[in-house]
């Protein structure tokens, strides 16, 4: 069965950008319940991780050649393109998930066809964060425990893995510095129980860049953007991935934008939803060299930037010109 884009955009809208109205359900209730996998050692797992790409089992090509189609769009415009899919909870948390998962096997199974899929028709185009994130997560806690998302530890992999997949020099600059994050916890808010963690982690360090945040814009696109730029010292203008770097992602970037803006000497942070226009979004990727496409793993299958009118608009674009 194929679950319509708009739907799956609310799903994925009410548990990252909406936490406190979900709140309202009342603590533990069958409903809530449904919703929330309780692992070990206080983990919690949204349900979704495994329903959703349940829902679209056999369709992993289909999904892999769509994101091929739009890297191929973008790359005839003279453009940079990368894939970015962000690891579920439940991909890298293993070892804390219960016994028993309803659809375990059936989204699983779908999930490990995606990411074969995708390795098999993006080659350098697809970032893979499963591995550098694993290895983090020996050390630091990459995920929120009662939450959906990511922490900004896991902003500083992303941050490096995909600098370096343009710039190798700046991927192996990049530096981190202990800091501390607290988070009220989205699935916390399901089950109305105390979730607010506290987490020791890490934070992105770029030696003698200057980074500011220039603005918040582009009211009606989605969500709108956050708009950074990355100063590097007179003497070591290579310090930054140079030219204008746009990302389109979901709130598991938008919970890491400050660890991925040392590292881009012009960042923008854009999130459309399943109703932007596919003019404004290709015209929008126009103004930029490069675009990043990052998507949490569950929803991989469905995503605004590939969607065929997207990809159509694509071919309008002017060619860029050289940096």
């Amino acid at each position: 069965m194929r679950v319509p884009l708009r739907l799956l955009a609310a799903l994925a809208l009410s548990l990252s950008c909406a936490a406190p109205a979900l709140g309202t359900a009342s603590a533990a209730s069958p409903a809530a319940e449904k919703r929330v996998v309780r692992g070990t050692d206080g983990y919690l797992f949204i349900a979704q991780d495994w329903s959703v790409p349940c829902q679209y089992r056999g369709q992993s090509a289909a999904t892999a050649d769509r994101m091929a189609g739009f890297v191929a769009a973008v790359r005839r415009s003279g453009r940079e393109a990368r894939i970015v899919l962000g690891p579920d909870k439940a991909t890298l948390r293993v070892g804390n998930l219960p016994k028993q998962v309803p659809l375990k096997a059936c989204g699983q199974t779908e999930k490990d066809a995606v990411w074969s899929a995708v390795h098999q028709r993006l080659g350098s185009a697809l970032v893979d964060l499963r591995k550098p994130l694993a290895g983090a997560g020996a050390r630091w806690q990459t995920y929120y425990r009662q939450d959906t998302h990511w922490t900004p530890t896991s902003g500083t992999v992303y941050a490096r893995s995909v600098a370096a997949s343009f710039d190798p020099v700046v991927g192996r600059r990049l530096r981190t510095e202990p800091a501390t994050y607290t988070r009220r916890g989205d699935l916390a808010n399901v089950l109305g129980i105390p979730g607010e963690e506290t987490v020791q982690g890490l934070q992105t360090v770029n030696p003698g860049v200057q980074v500011e945040e220039r603005a918040r814009e582009d009211q009606g696109i989605g969500m709108g953007s956050r708009h950074f730029t990355a100063t590097p010292p007179p003497d070591d203008l290579g310090a930054v991935v140079p030219g204008k770097t746009l990302f389109i992602g979901d709130s598991f970037d938008g919970t890491v934008s400050t660890q991925v803006a040392p590292a881009f000497a012009d960042s923008t942070f854009l999130w459309p939803d399943g109703e932007t226009d596919a003019t404004a979004l290709a015209q929008r990727i126009g103004d930029f060299d490069r675009v990043v496409v990052m998507r949490v793993e569950r929803f991989s299958s469905q995503w605004r930037p590939y969607d065929a009118d997207v990809v159509k608009a694509l071919a309008g674009l002017p060619k860029r010109r050289a940096l």
